[in-house]
């Protein structure tokens, strides 16, 4: 707020106002909209209010019935030209009262595209409706939680969202026999029983979509006759944050494809029969069915669904890492890509942009269908923002931290009290298992939040059956500290050269259960965060504290060599 807009020398120098996105044409400096006078402006000194983010978005959603002049003068200033300026420059600071001119637009995107250009579409529009939502998402703000899972179909027809749920399970049945996953079989003998499993999901966009998954109970299977091996390999973390970092530091293009239906690719390597649900049937009867193709629930179906999966990325040109099977390359006199693939989500690098959907063409010759999103934002249950510039990822999981502890509001500075040994607290049998808390929150820790790591590792400790008191009240303490913190993240990528290097330490712990506990953390560059962060209890008693931080040295550079 200028001297001029103040009436009083005694009035409020701040108000609340919304961010629109950084300015492009000027250092430090954001688009603003003064709700008030409906004016978007730039300024410079901006406080941000994270607990304020989420009623900034309901007045956004209100908004939508008011005619506002605001927004046809913001979107009349993107098609204006003006000369760059630098905030930073203290001979060319912006007036305090200067109206935003020109917005610069991305150089990667097409000619007179706005700043909130999305690249997920064909072309761009300026209506309010999107403009209001890319505002939404631009704040980073919580997305609508998702509805309970209705549990049949009778259910799910008579919530709002009956037709995409009518959609969705004929979409299914229909991929079911597109790839002829079943064939007919006579109706009676051994069958393993089938479920049709309903649940909402967010898609790439925050958009709740309806899924729809007929399931067979692998659980029935018989070892020997119905399957043999089952292993499957998954993608971690630590190739994630490496391939993010790499896309960062090379500037190069980013985007995410899914495998629709993927682990119906494939066909079955043993004789299996089923029964099929029965309120997928038009007359509600379940009938046995014999299965040649892969299903959903079996065993093998991780396996077979990879190495289908594997021929044919092998078959297009890639080559398979030997010590990281998720992660593949390509590469030829001009160009380079590099993916990773997590069941059914892949995540791609690439020199070119084209080759995506050259790749995804490639794809489709072997696959029923694959969708491609040209950008990232939503990883294995990641949120992922690229920085405006291309070089920087932040890494965070606020929405599913919201989504499970929003009740935990109580402000700690550090997960759990530095002390205290929970190894010497009395175990209580009144207490409960704290198996699915420490489960919820490894999700989390083992992503985005390595700071929780030695709280949730020591509460682990003697946390499975009859924890102590002391132990209820840390994990407690943690779920308070994380949701508190819900904004922190993992920033990936820079500028800087590749220079990979780490730190290492270990607690010598004597009394309780008295293996140490080993941590380590390596980087990539010296801008971004830790592509790998590890806290675990030694397998070992240590005889000295000298013992134990060799242990720690030699952790650390296996991952190195890793």
């Amino acid at each position: 707020m200028t001297s001029d807009e103040r009436k009083g020398p005694w009035d409020t120098k701040a108000l609340p106002c919304r961010m629109l996105g950084y300015a492009d044409n000027y250092t430090r400096a954001y688009n603003i909209l003064n709700v008030t006078t409906g004016r978007v402006i730039v300024r410079e000194n901006c406080i941000f209010n994270i607990a304020d983010i989420t009623e900034s978005s309901e007045l956004i959603e209100e908004d939508r019935t008011i005619d506002r002049d605001d927004i046809e003068e913001y979107e009349s200033m993107l098609n204006e030209t003006d000369g760059e300026k630098d905030v930073s420059d203290t001979d060319s600071n912006i007036d305090e009262d200067e109206e935003l001119d020109y917005i610069k637009t991305d150089p990667f995107e097409p000619e007179g595209a706005p700043v909130f250009y999305d690249t997920i579409t064909s072309g761009h529009s300026l209506h309010y409706t999107s403009w209001t939502n890319e505002i939404v998402r631009l704040l980073n703000v919580t997305a609508l939680a998702l509805p309970p899972n209705p549990k049949n179909v009778a259910e799910a027809m008579v919530t709002e969202y009956a037709d995409q749920w009518y959609t969705a399970i004929t979409g299914e049945v229909t991929n079911f026999r597109n790839h002829h996953t079943f064939e007919g079989a006579e109706q009676k003998g051994y069958g393993m029983k089938t479920k049709l499993i309903l649940y909402y999901k967010y898609d790439n966009d925050y958009n709740i979509k309806c899924k729809a998954r007929i399931v067979v109970c692998g659980y029935l299977q018989r070892k020997g006759i119905d399957y043999h091996e089952t292993y499957s390999p998954t993608t971690t973390n630590s190739i994630v944050f490496l391939l993010l970092s790499i896309a960062g530091l090379k500037n190069c293009h980013v985007a995410t494809f899914d495998v629709s239906a993927a682990f119906l690719e494939g066909r079955a390597d043993t004789i299996m029969f089923a029964w099929l649900p029965a309120d997928i049937e038009a007359d509600n009867v379940s009938r046995r069915v014999k299965i040649v193709g892969n299903w959903y629930g079996s065993k093998q179906a991780g396996k077979i669904r990879n190495e289908h999966l594997d021929k044919i990325l092998c078959t297009l040109g890639f080559t398979r890492c030997d010590d990281m099977p998720c992660l593949y390359s390509w590469t030829d006199s001009s160009d380079w890509m590099f993916i990773t693939v997590h069941v059914d989500d892949g995540m791609l690098l690439c020199s070119n942009a084209m080759l995506v959907d050259s790749l995804m063409s490639a794809m489709m010759q072997h696959l029923q269908k694959v969708v491609a999103t040209p950008s990232i934002r939503l990883y294995l249950g990641m949120d992922v923002t690229r920085s405006q510039d291309g070089r920087f990822f932040e890494i965070s999981q606020e929405r599913y931290i919201k989504t499970k502890y929003e009740d935990y509001t109580t402000h700690y500075v550090t997960p759990m009290l530095t002390t205290i040994n929970l190894r010497e607290a009395e175990a209580n049998p009144a207490n409960h298992s704290l198996l699915p808390d420490t489960g919820t929150l490894r999700y989390v820790a083992d992503r985005t939040r390595p700071d929780i790591l030695v709280a949730l590792g020591e509460t682990s400790t003697g946390g499975a059956t009859a924890p102590s008191d002391l132990h209820v009240s840390t994990i407690e303490r943690t779920k308070h500290y994380l949701n508190t913190t819900r904004a922190l993240s993992i920033i990936m990528g820079g500028t800087t050269p590749v220079k990979l290097f780490g730190y290492c330490d270990a607690a010598y712990i004597t009394k309780g259960n008295c293996k140490s506990r080993l941590g380590s953390c390596l980087f990539l560059n010296e801008e971004s965060g830790a592509v790998s962060s590890i806290s675990r209890n030694d397998t070992t008693v240590s005889h000295s504290s000298t013992e134990s931080e060799i242990k720690a040295i030699d952790m650390i550079i296996r991952e190195i060599v890793y």
